[in-house]
């Protein structure tokens, strides 16, 4: 989400990401998203927030990280093919086309859809 100004920090944006299970979650390929919508959404420096929650619903452990577009990452070739996944994806209206076992995850993590992170 962007904001409508920057704080004091430059901040452009604000990314919450809800987590229900700390173990079995991959923060790369979280980050990579985040560095992917930050591209769609032009910004520059954003605060990601992951929020870990257990069975309860409560809120067990937060993580704050800033990131930057001057991050190697940023630039890297996973999450331009993530950038172009999610252009697609929301130029697009919502198909019922199945993805096969086979086939890799559209984020650009490089593996197959099943077995991707992501997308469980």
């Amino acid at each position: 989400m962007s904001l409508k100004q920057k704080d004091e920090n430059n901040i452009d944006g604000i990314c919450i990401s809800s987590i229900y299970s700390e173990n079995d979650v991959n923060e790369k390929t979280l980050f990579k998203h985040t560095y992917a919508n930050m591209h769609l959404a032009k910004d520059n420096k954003v605060l990601s927030v992951f929020l870990y929650y257990n069975k309860n619903n409560e809120i067990i452990n937060i993580h704050l990280n800033i990131l930057s577009s001057n991050d190697s990452v940023f630039k890297s070739l996973e999450v331009l093919n993530m950038v172009e996944y999610l252009r697609n994806k929301r130029g697009l209206k919502i198909e019922s086309k199945k993805i096969g076992r086979n086939e890799l995850c559209p984020c650009g993590s490089g593996k197959k859809y099943k077995k991707c992170c992501l997308y469980k």
